[in-house]
């Protein structure tokens, strides 16, 4: 084996071992899930935007017939507030609301080419400094839910590699959000099952008297 030829095989096992390792932080943060996905959310887009050398990632989630950035990463505070202002519309001319249209990965090489990306999308999400894109969606039971974005501001394409490494990501995302719901539903029910005691309580203690 050349010299070369080794250096390429370390520099493949440790992209192993750094991937493993992220999708283990991963997995470790959605076992602490209660109520809020965000901080498994936030892990994702940090190992995705890293590894992937992204310059930008966020997640958005469908709230009816938008797409709403609920985290991001390597992102000014102010750009965030932007996105939550103005959620994104489900349809062609942005980037995730691709991804949920088609239920499936799209990648661009130069997404400044792509006639269908509105030059109203470019002005109000930033995406003139947007080249090189990849989303994935959030897919539950096969249908989409959200998408994850990642952003370069040059013309370098995503590899196969890092779509394949993303829509992993794509998948614990959600599994977090299967996670929350399921939460919220135990809660709920016990929260419902414990006022119903109460309410039987008082009964019992008060059988001819309605105020208590």
């Amino acid at each position: 084996m050349t010299k070369e030829a080794a250096r390429d095989l370390d520099r493949e096992l440790q992209r192993a071992r750094e991937e493993r390792a992220a999708l283990a932080d991963v997995l470790a943060a959605i076992a602490r899930v209660g109520d809020d996905a965000t901080p498994v959310f936030d892990t994702i887009l940090s190992h995705a935007g890293q590894l992937c050398d992204a310059d930008r990632a966020t997640i958005a989630l469908r709230e009816g017939d938008r797409l709403a950035t609920i985290a991001g990463w390597n992102i000014p505070q102010s750009a965030m507030d932007d996105y939550r202002r103005e959620p994104y519309p489900i349809d062609r001319s942005t980037g995730v609301g691709r991804a949920v249209v088609e239920g499936r990965t799209m990648l661009w090489e130069d997404m400044t080419e792509d006639a269908e990306i509105s030059a109203r999308a470019q002005r109000t999400r930033g995406l003139t400094g947007a080249r090189s894109v990849m989303a994935v969606p959030l897919l539950r039971d096969g249908k989409p839910i959200g998408a994850i974005n990642l952003r370069r501001t040059e013309v370098r394409p995503f590899t196969q590699d890092e779509v394949a490494l993303v829509e992993a990501f794509a998948q614990q995302a959600v599994i977090a959000i299967e996670h929350v719901r399921r939460f919220t539903d135990t809660k709920l029910a016990l929260e419902q099952q414990t006022a119903t005691s109460d309410v039987l309580k008082v009964m019992s203690g008060s059988p001819f008297d309605l105020a208590p």
